[in-house]
């Protein structure tokens, strides 16, 4: 590929050529540019690349536009963004190329442009010459990133060229459905000669992706790059599961063939791979194909509980859902799981718009097939949310409204939607400030909408990954599973390059742990659904191997029957396919057909029918597994076997047996002597018997797992009917998820949403309730809602006197309605208090002795790795060093208590150590993480987040809320801090290093969060004070004052850490003095003092200050206004000059400028999707600034279609979207100047006037004199940044 350097770039008179052409607005068939000549740059010697400019096309059948972008390919790039239907006689949009060529033949033709498989981009075709179409979703390579910031797909060896003059035509191969849109950008074509070669192996007269029936003859085709260019040998083999030849032969193939065929005949059920090669090449071409059993054969039907996850919506292309839904039928699959994205059914005036998706000819083929979906419905339009930083939507009545649309649109051809996916993960489909109580009380308006539609389909909640157990209770404890019919959960497992220790097993305790915190609530009726499951399996190469795809069935198989066993009504495999994702997926990406899992499930499922759970195998090895069930279907049984080692299990009986292998092989054994002896290994085999095993052949299953029903709609109460829900302010809300609502001392105030969706007005009574000291302005309030309404009120919530710091509790409201109770809104909430804190028991007594610690469990034992623990004077010293090439680095010393530890009046363990190096360097990046045992149950609980150790000496405090379950099951699913019986404190290393630094234990206790305190003494800084600048050079001396109060501070205890690193201090009288050596890096940095009062209650102060050698600019004098501003920001590395050295203080800052200073200063999340405007692209420069900040919402009722980027920003535009963004970042602007009214605020936009009252209380904003705001005049270089630095001083 030619280096940016050797690409000229587009004339000026052509740049300006091309503007006129395309603001022409009406295009015939044969393009505005037809006639035009294609530029062709000049070769790269190096490689003999020929490079056209997709800006420059010959022919196209849509208005283009173009962009200009220094950044790439001749400074421009085409494109089409549309959501008109390309002309009827062509049937795509399409742009044609000429380029020249020095000679005929095969050529590699690299596209830039989007990404092909973004979920919101168009796949793209090419077609040389007028000839076949080749689509880069079967063709194309994936290079991901190139130069410019564009994606790169590379067709290999494309045919059909001729020396001289050609023609390449782009083609938009369709819309797709994330978008709405039919988009395609395009940078460059780039041509390089290829070679002859064996392009694809096709299975053709297959009844789908090269899948045939039994009985069925198989044919397979070669085709080739070019026509040959002489007569040649092409040898094939046909090999199965095994690597087992079946077939082989040679083609004799002719000169100017373009490709040949054979015949393979008629197979038995199984997996096979045609391996295709010229005679004397080691270069081999390759497709998979499946035999499954005749679909006639097999029995369909709503009890089975085979599922695939096809995502179809999102992760294929809709011209591929047709045939691989047709694919999941033959494999056995009755439910089908699917996305959908609700925005994208909202047209451009809000309205519900079921046509815009392709999900109802979706449903409808399913059902045809007599399959059934199971649609997973995320993303509301960002409208109906009122919380800031949120994916949920608050409206719910709109929410209940689309539920209503949504089922009386598809009716019966839905079986099951799932309300959501994963709402514990972050940044996916919810935020960090999403919690579980609003989330709820959006699927409990939904889950009623769908229900009143009159469909039959059943409700079940999102998906739940398990690793946050915290939110599915929380969501219980809003009643949320009441309008559930069952509870799904996801899990994926990785398995190692190390292919010998292959995975079997689904983890311990994830669905009994679900199933029991549900009993708890009374939820057992339930079914509980793995809706989401699959193995990630590392592979090298462009298909998954032998030993890889060995790998990938064994598991589908085991990890079915185990799910089965456990009482999991239904499992779904993830993915059926995935064309940027195959790492997961049945079928490969370029569509060569299904692996060896496909062929694992089909077999699967004919053999199990619909298979009922009897129990286990008894007189099995050790590591060996196997379970009995009946397949309902045929009334008969059948074992299912497997075992890591080489096996044999003698069953006694005195009838025949017949053995299925895992693709389906069959065989009968006979009995000898009243028994049979069957050999087994880790792949799984099936054993079938006519009628029931013998009753001493298992262990009878405890209970048998009827099919539950769910929830009975008609028992809905009008009270039900009525929805609650509190929506905190932002400043509380942030990463409120994981911490619950953070309320300062002052309190704040709750809005508290009614919804009545009853047809009939309701009247009834709001009852609140606060629990551990805190208080609410207002305990009742009588409500009057409208048919389908709904009202807001406020509630202050206060903390008192007896409130804990740190430590969560719960607000509840819940309601009374024609004399029943509603269901519950609880939230959860704490007063914040950083480092504050009581010792309540120190245990160092039971565990600070060496005796007893046991150091076996270490990653990499059995190669080297080793640890030490030796007692010192201080306490316990830990010492680790694993051996060279150990990949996964971990440690975990434990010890048992020496009597049962109850610790029910603590929030947490405090850990004092000593370490003697910075675990967070980056060298070594050693995290430490906190395991804790029941006595009763065995259950484990760990610290996921786990810390980063501090070189000296220092006290860490893990809440027992931080503990989440690692292993085990447990009956309630909660952490009993009354029954620990044993602890490990061991590491998990992320850095390089191998011998990893010791630490000491020197105590260890449990701790509680201290109440308020007003009499506390208290460290105040005085340089640098925070957001302060520090410019001098060399040594520095900060300084601070001690705060007298009725109990002082303790300055023995005092200590003080610049970026975590502990730093000398000196205490005089009351002024504390630190002193830098060295010198500081440019940037940010943060102070803390850490100290503790006389009473044991141990503070944090922190300062944030910006510190550099010069942050000054030649055209900002020292008297300049805003002089601290820019030069704060340009030591953070915030702003820059121009080359002369200049800040051009008075020149006027556009809108993308001014967004990446905000993004920049408040650390925006590297999280985002789209931009959310049409004139925004990948391509340019400040596209994800805009999409970070659209993904916060910071835009709302500002810019609609588009971002005009280059457009100066106003002033009252840069107030809302610096005070949004600043919200988001933690920033509380809190009132510390009076109020007062702009005379110009009528000229204020709708949009910006909370941000500046909120800007100008909290004396970040004060307009322009004279009691003006100016809200509509250019914003300054200047005063952006005394914007940003005073909204920092305050955050």
């Amino acid at each position: 590929m030619k280096r940016k350097s050797e690409i000229k770039t587009l004339s000026k008179m052509t740049k300006k050529l091309l503007s006129a052409v395309v603001s022409a607005s009406v295009v015939l068939s044969g393009g505005i540019f037809a006639g035009m000549q294609s530029y062709v740059y000049a070769e790269d010697e190096a490689n003999k690349a020929i490079r056209v400019e997709g800006e420059n096309p010959y022919a196209t059948n849509f208005s283009p536009s173009i962009t200009y972008n220094e950044t790439v390919s001749g400074g421009a790039f085409l494109v089409l963004h549309t959501e008109k239907d390309p002309p009827e006689k062509d049937g795509k949009y399409y742009a044609t190329y000429k380029v020249n060529l020095p000679e005929a033949g095969a050529y590699n033709m690299t596209f830039a442009g989007l990404r092909y498989g973004a979920s919101w981009a168009s796949y793209i075709g090419v077609s040389v010459n007028g000839g076949e179409i080749i689509s880069s979703m079967t063709d194309g390579v994936d290079l991901k990133k190139i130069d410019g910031g564009m994606y790169g797909t590379r067709f290999e060896n494309l045919g059909g060229f001729v020396k001289g003059e050609n023609t390449v035509t782009i083609w938009c191969m369709g819309y797709r459905s994330d978008s709405n849109h039919y988009i395609v950008h395009t940078d460059y074509l780039e041509f390089i000669k290829g070679e002859w070669a064996i392009n694809r192996v096709k299975l053709t007269d297959s009844r789908t992706n090269y899948i045939y029936i039994d009985g069925d003859c198989a044919k397979f085709e070669t085709v080739y790059s070019e026509s040959l260019p002489e007569d040649k040998q092409i040898e094939y083999e046909l090999t199965d599961f095994w690597g087992n030849a079946k077939k082989s032969g040679v083609i004799s193939a002719k000169k100017g063939d373009k490709s040949n065929g054979e015949e393979l005949g008629v197979l038995p059920v199984g997996h096979y791979t045609i391996h295709v090669r010229e005679k004397g090449s080691d270069k081999e071409t390759k497709a998979f194909m499946a035999v499954v059993p005749n679909p006639d054969d097999r029995v369909y039907n709503e009890e089975s509980p085979f599922g695939l996850d096809g995502a179809f919506a999102w992760v294929v292309d809709k011209s591929e859902v047709d045939g691989l839904l047709l694919a999941e039928k033959l494999a056995g699959c009755v439910w089908n799981r699917d996305r959908m994205s609700i925005k994208s059914l909202y047209n451009s005036k809000g309205e519900i718009d079921f046509s815009l998706t392709n999900n109802r000819e979706v449903f409808k083929k399913t059902k045809e097939l007599g399959m059934c979906s199971m649609p997973c419905i995320v993303y509301f339009p960002s409208d109906m949310t009122v919380a800031e930083n949120s994916m949920i939507a608050d409206d719910l009545l709109g929410v209940y409204k689309f539920g209503l649309a949504m089922g009386k649109e598809y009716g019966n051809s839905v079986a099951d939607y799932e309300l959501w996916n994963e709402p514990e993960v972050d940044n996916i489909q919810t935020t960090p400030s999403d919690t579980a109580d609003r989330f709820s009380g959006m699927i409990k308006a939904l889950s009623l909408g769908i229900a009143d539609s009159g469909t039959g389909a059943k409700v079940s909640s999102p998906g739940f990954t398990g690793n946050m157990e915290s939110y599915l209770d929380l969501c219980l404890r809003n009643d949320m599973t009441r309008f559930l019919d069952a509870v799904n959960f996801h899990m994926h497992q990785t398995q190692s390059d190390d292919k010998s220790k292959m995975i079997y097993t689904l983890p311990d305790g994830t669905r009994s742990n679900i199933a029991n915190i549900m009993d708890l609530y009374g939820e057992n009726s339930k079914a509980i659904r793995l809706n989401e499951a699959g193995i990630i399996v590392p592979r090298n190469e462009k298909y998954f191997n032998q030993a890889e795809q060995t790998v990938r069935a064994n598991y589908i198989v085991t990890a079915n029957i185990e799910s089965l066993s456990r009482g999991i009504e239904q499992y779904y495999w993830f993915v059926v396919k995935w064309r940027n994702g195959d790492g997961m997926a049945m079928f490969t990406s370029d569509d060569s057909g299904p692996y060896a899992d496909y062929s694992a499930y089909s077999n699967m499922t004919y053999t199990m029918g619909t298979p009922e759970y009897k129990g286990t195998v008894n007189g099995i090895s050790d590591t060996a597994s196997g379970y009995v069930f009946k397949n309902k279907d045929s009334g008969n049984d059948v074992m299912v076997l497997w075992d890591t080692n080489e096996s044999e299990f003698v069953l006694k009986t005195d009838r025949a047996v017949k053995i299925v292998d895992i693709m389906g092989g069959r065989r009968t054994l006979e009995p000898d002597g009243g028994y049979v002896k069957i050999e087994y290994g880790d792949s799984p085999i099936y054993v079938c018997v006519d009628g029931s095993f013998d009753d001493e052949v298992y262990t009878k299953a405890k209970r048998v797992l009827e099919r539950r029903d769910g929830a009975d709609r008609n028992s809905f109460t009008k009270a039900d009917r009525v929805l609650i829900q509190q929506i905190y302010p932002s400043d509380t809300a942030e990463n409120a998820k994981k911490k619950g609502y953070c309320i300062s001392g002052g309190g704040t105030t709750v809005t508290v949403r009614v919804a009545n969706l009853n047809g009939e007005p309701m009247n009834g009574t709001i009852i609140g309730e606060s629990f551990d000291g805190w208080k609410l302005s207002e305990n009742e309030i009588p409500v009057s809602l409208d048919p389908l309404s709904q009202k807001d009120f406020t509630v202050r919530i206060m903390p008192t006197d007896s409130v804990r710091y740190n430590t969560k509790s719960t607000i509840k409201f819940s309601g009374i309605f024609d004399g029943d109770k509603t269901t519950n809104s609880e939230a959860v909430i704490q007063l914040p208090k950083d480092g504050l804190y009581k010792w309540v028991d120190d245990i160092s007594e039971q565990l600070l002795s060496v005796d007893g610690w046991a150091t076996d469990r270490i990653g990499g034992y059995d190669v080297g790795s080793r640890y030490t623990v030796e007692q010192t004077s201080d306490g316990v010293r830990f010492k680790f060093d694993f051996a060279n090439g150990t990949g996964d680095r971990w440690a975990f010393p434990n010890k048992f208590f020496s009597e049962i530890g109850d610790f029910t009046n603590s929030d947490g363990i405090v850990i004092k150590y000593k370490c003697d190096e910075d675990m967070a360097a980056e060298d070594k990046r050693v995290k430490t993480v906190l395991i804790v045992r029941e006595s009763l149950t065995g259950a484990q609980y760990y610290t996921e987040d786990g810390f980063y150790m501090q070189k000296g000496e220092h006290e860490a405090l893990v809440p027992w809320d931080k503990f989440i379950p690692h292993s085990g099951s447990d009956p309630n699913y909660i952490l009993d801090t009354d029954d620990i019986t044993r602890l490990s404190f061991g590491i998990n290393c992320y850095g390089s290093a191998y011998d990893i630094p010791g630490y000491t234990i020197e105590k260890i206790g449990t701790y509680i969060g201290a109440e308020k305190v007003e009499k506390h003494g208290g460290i105040k800084p005085v340089y640098p004070q925070n957001g302060e600048s520090v410019t001098d050079n060399g040594a520095r001396e900060f300084t601070s004052v001690i705060e007298e109060n009725e109990i002082p501070v303790d300055a023995e205890s005092i200590k003080v850490y610049l970026d975590t690193f502990p730093v000398e201090c000196s205490v005089n009288n009351d002024t504390i003095k630190v002193n830098i050596d060295s010198q500081i890096g440019n940037g940010v940095h943060k102070l803390t003092y850490n100290y503790k009062c006389t009473d044991g209650t141990a503070y944090n102060e922190n300062v944030e200050f910006a510190a550099g050698s010069d942050g000054g600019f030649s055209d900002v004098s020292d008297d300049f206004w805003a002089r601290a501003a820019i030069e704060n920001l340009k030591l953070r590395n915030i702003v820059q000059g121009d080359e002369n050295g200049k800040f051009n203080p008075n020149d006027n800052v556009t809108r993308a400028e001014f967004l990446k200073i905000a993004d920049l200063a408040f650390g925006m999340e590297q999280i985002y999707t789209q931009s959310g405007f049409k004139d925004v692209t990948e391509a340019d420069w400040f596209y994800a600034y805009v999409a970070r900040a659209n993904s916060a919402a910071a835009f709302d009722g500002i810019y609609t279609e588009e971002f005009d980027g280059d457009k100066i920003i106003t002033r009252d535009e840069m107030a809302a979207i610096l005070y949004r963004l600043a919200k988001k970042s933690g920033c509380s602007f809190n009132q510390i100047e009076t109020p007062y009214v702009f005379f110009d605020r009528d000229d204020i936009g709708e949009y910006a006037r909370e941000a500046v009252k909120k800007l100008q209380t909290s004396g970040v904003l004060h307009g322009t004199g004279n009691r003006m705001f100016e809200p509509r005049i250019g914003l300054t270089r200047a005063e952006a940044a005394q914007a940003v630095y005073n909204t920092l001083k305050i955050k």
